[in-house]
């Protein structure tokens, strides 16, 4: 049986050949399903078409594009019944054309060769699209059944800002869905990660900017949080950031960053500071008007009782030369750095959309890397605190990679890839069995 598994798995994979060459395009209140879409649930879609060892139907749904491929030929059973639902990550706000994600191939490919159907939204909007993209991707489910039929089961898999969209199904809707694959995602919930960019913006400005001010420039000058519409960050952001880390004290100030960033909660070696400042400055100037946009230019950020500073246990373990550094050159840093105040109707934004509550009724297989320059890992430990409190430690698995980089091992970019599989495949035998994984 194994081998005639193991057969129809290649038969199928060759016959799929040609989607992984084109792949599937260009790149307040808990969710109720029954609004899902009142009336005629999908438009502009195609009829079912035919591929090399698939059947795909496209379409829209809520303004959002759709594509489902179920595995078929004629005469052979290849679809082993079950679906998986993918949630596209984070999609630069400034972009206002909407497509399905490029990645999707490279993921839907080796579970379709296994027998999965697999469908995917590309969502109505770009940017923090939680809100959209969970209901999108819920009515995923409604659009397969009405033009296939029920599936056996249906599993949930997301990465990055989609892995935040699954574990919000999950919460809210677990009885449509049987388990939830989140890779890379903020699970900590949207604070945690809107505070982690600002704080990463924040030590920028006062560690490399003190003296001679580089990025408010382009900002106006007068906040941080000012930031021009349309704002290219490759050609005008990221060049001054190199040359801010060219400063003859830049290694000093990288060490020293890093420390008030760990006593924040939020390790970074000082060697993976540079690479992280790129990322995390991108989606700060990128996303930052999107935010404001969705809470009506209200700040949701609060740093009034944060205390920036190195603790003494990282201070004792610092060179004599770096310590002497930081108390002459660091004294004023919670009077210097600038200090905004959320207001309470874009704080209850961001924890609708989307602050994790940790109550699981369904298998939740997690997965990050130990430096994930964007998403920092501590996401993991606040959610598996959130599962404890809530007594739902026996739905929740976290596998933790090590190495560096955001969805992907800049070390090796295959191997995340390859583990995502390994995970899904860990996530089916856990539900199948109903047992965790060990």
């Amino acid at each position: 049986m194994k081998m005639c598994k193991l057969m129809k798995s290649w038969f199928l994979l060759i016959l799929l050949l040609p989607l992984l060459i084109i792949g599937c395009g260009n790149i307040i209140n808990p969710l109720d399903a029954s609004s899902d879409f009142p009336g005629p649930l999908a438009r502009g879609v195609s009829d079912i078409t035919m591929g090399p060892g698939y059947q795909m139907l496209t379409g829209e749904v809520g303004g959002a594009e759709f594509i489902i491929y179920v595995p078929y030929v004629p005469f052979l059973e290849l679809w082993n019944g079950d679906l998986v639902i993918y949630a596209h990550g984070y999609v630069n706000p400034q972009i206002d054309e909407l497509s399905l994600p490029g990645e999707f191939a490279d993921f839907s490919l080796p579970l379709m060769a296994d027998g999965y159907a697999i469908a995917c939204s590309s969502y109505s909007e770009n940017g923090w699209a939680v809100k959209d993209g969970a209901i999108r991707t819920r009515q995923l489910l409604s659009v397969f059944t009405e033009y296939f039929e029920t599936p056996g089961k249906t599993y949930l898999a997301g990465a990055s800002e989609g892995a935040i969209i699954s574990l919000m199904l999950a919460e809210t809707n677990p009885e449509l869905f049987d388990g939830v694959l989140a890779a890379c995602g903020p699970a900590g919930g949207s604070i945690l990660q809107t505070e982690y960019l600002f704080h990463i913006r924040a030590l920028f400005q006062y560690f490399f900017e003190k003296e001679a001010a580089i990025l408010p420039l382009l900002e106006g000058g007068s906040s941080i949080l000012d930031v021009r519409e349309g704002l290219d960050f490759e050609t005008e952001i990221a060049p001054l950031i190199g040359l801010a880390l060219s400063d003859p004290d830049a290694g000093i100030k990288l060490v020293l960053m890093s420390a008030v960033m760990t006593t924040l909660g939020f390790p970074i070696l000082p060697e993976d500071l540079p690479e992280t400042l790129m990322a995390a400055l991108w989606y700060y100037y990128v996303g930052i008007n999107d935010f404001f946009d969705r809470t009506h230019n209200h700040i949701m950020i609060d740093n009034q009782d944060t205390v920036y500073e190195i603790s003494d246990w990282l201070f004792d373990n610092l060179d004599p030369y770096l310590q002497f550094y930081y108390s002459v050159n660091c004294w004023d840093i919670n009077g210097w750095i600038e200090r905004v105040t959320a207001t309470p109707d874009a704080e209850k934004y961001l924890e609708h959309w989307y602050v994790p509550s940790g109550n699981l009724e369904i298998p939740v297989f997690m997965l990050h890397t130990t430096r994930d320059p964007v998403v920092p890992a501590v996401h993991l430990e606040v959610y598996k605190q959130l599962a404890l409190s809530t007594g739902s430690e026996d739905n929740l698995y976290q596998w933790i990679i090590p190495g560096f980089g955001h969805c992907m091992l800049t070390d090796d970019p295959t191997y995340f890839n390859a583990a995502v599989i390994t995970a899904f495949g860990e996530l089916v035998y856990w539900v199948e069995s109903i047992t965790p994984t060990p």
